[in-house]
């Protein structure tokens, strides 16, 4: 009966979105712990890639360049829950950080355009204003809560 049941087509399936789940279940409890807090992941975080050097336009400060201004950006992951692969949805609960130069404030612009319901969506600032940083740099945080949509290709 055993055998039956591990042959069928719908237990492979089962097995395999089993393996899958928990799969993504130990790579994000993995990156959790590399990381750390949300403090200390902005602080220490550092662009992906290298960062261009200043054009003539841009100055040597690399702040604002022709009404464009650059941000980097960092996610602390606190939590992943109801994955839903046929709906391609998941809850997260997350911390959002956001560094720049220059006294334009970044922070009032950010949309989050992959949450599936809006009004549900809670994302609270965590600095009143941004925070001044050793590197000259204005840090601010968001605390982000809600439920996404997000193609998974398993």
């Amino acid at each position: 009966m055993i055998a039956d049941r591990l042959s069928s087509p719908n237990s492979s399936l089962r097995v395999r979105l089993t393996f899958a789940r928990l799969f993504v279940t130990i790579y994000l409890l993995a990156s959790l712990a590399s990381i750390g807090t949300p403090e200390v992941a902005a602080n220490q975080a550092t662009p992906a890639v290298a960062s261009p050097q200043p054009t003539s336009e841009q100055g040597a400060s690399g702040g604002e360049t022709n009404g464009l201004l650059k941000v980097t950006i960092g996610f602390y992951l606190a939590e992943v829950h109801g994955l839903d692969q046929q709906e391609s949805t998941f809850y997260a609960d997350f911390y959002m950080w956001m560094r720049w130069k220059g006294n334009n404030d970044p922070t009032p612009t950010v949309e989050l355009l992959n949450n599936v319901a809006r009004w549900a969506l809670t994302m609270k600032q965590i600095y009143a204003t941004p925070v001044s940083l050793p590197s000259g740099e204005l840090l601010q945080q968001f605390h982000i809560q809600g439920q996404f949509y997000e193609p998974l290709l398993l």
